[in-house]
């Protein structure tokens, strides 16, 4: 009797299509969510507590502060610029210094996802 019943629930198994099964390629980490008793800091877009006298200091501090970055001289103003050469299959480009920051996926027009590498120049 229960070998019966094995050999039935074989048979039930084996014609059953297990074509749909769902697979997770990538390990998706639970979202950090901060606890209930942490507020995040209030915004204001007016400075209410600042008094007039604070006001005129800190405008003071950021005109002197501009002043210095416009007074200095920039040092992209004295690089001269390279002679302009043909280029040939035997050229090399050096030089260039990248960082990879990661992967990055793209689609294609037909639908195709590709593989990229995002760097930092």
């Amino acid at each position: 009797m229960a070998s019966s019943n094995i050999k039935k629930l074989c048979n039930a198994f084996n014609k059953m299509k297990l074509d749909n099964i769902i697979v997770r390629s990538y390990y998706q980490p639970p979202r950090y969510r901060p606890p209930y008793w942490f507020l995040p800091k209030e915004r204001v877009i007016s400075e209410d507590m600042l008094t007039q006298e604070n006001r005129d200091f800190i405008e003071e501090v950021r005109q002197d502060k501009q002043n210095l970055q416009k007074a200095m001289e920039s040092p992209l103003s004295k690089v001269e610029s390279a002679q302009i050469t043909q280029w040939t299959p035997f050229t090399r480009r050096v030089g260039l210094i990248a960082r990879k920051i990661g992967n990055y996926p793209l689609w294609s027009k037909d639908g195709k996802k590709f593989q990229t590498t995002l760097v930092q120049l």
